[in-house]
């Protein structure tokens, strides 16, 4: 039987490379999505790719173990507040394009 040490230190190598290739497979997904959108849909799913390719990044520093010295560390935080973000920016976009289509509001960038 696996002690509980080495099930943690597994989990702690095979985690971050689940999420890198989920991270790939949404970016590959969202570049074709961009590629088949028309303008106003576009800009939401560039700038949601955007934060995606930074999600993948951020993994990479992680099983490659930058984050443990202090410079990538605080590297590794600016991605993460510029993921934020970029996430940010695209749900503001998609709320945008549902004022539009509700009549709400007009736009004026059209």
């Amino acid at each position: 039987m696996d002690s509980p040490l080495y099930i943690n230190n597994l989990a702690l190598l095979i985690l971050p490379f689940i999420a890198l290739v989920i991270g790939f497979a949404t970016l590959i997904i969202g570049l074709d999505c961009i590629w088949r959108m028309e303008k106003r849909l576009r800009t939401f799913m560039l700038t949601l790719t955007i934060g995606v390719v930074m999600l993948v990044v951020r993994k990479i520093m992680l099983i490659l173990g930058f984050d443990s010295s202090p410079y990538w560390y605080n590297l590794a935080q600016l991605l993460d507040i510029a993921l934020i973000i970029f996430f940010f920016l695209a749900f503001a976009e998609m709320y945008r394009i549902v004022r539009f289509l509700d009549h709400e509001k007009t736009d004026s960038r059209k």
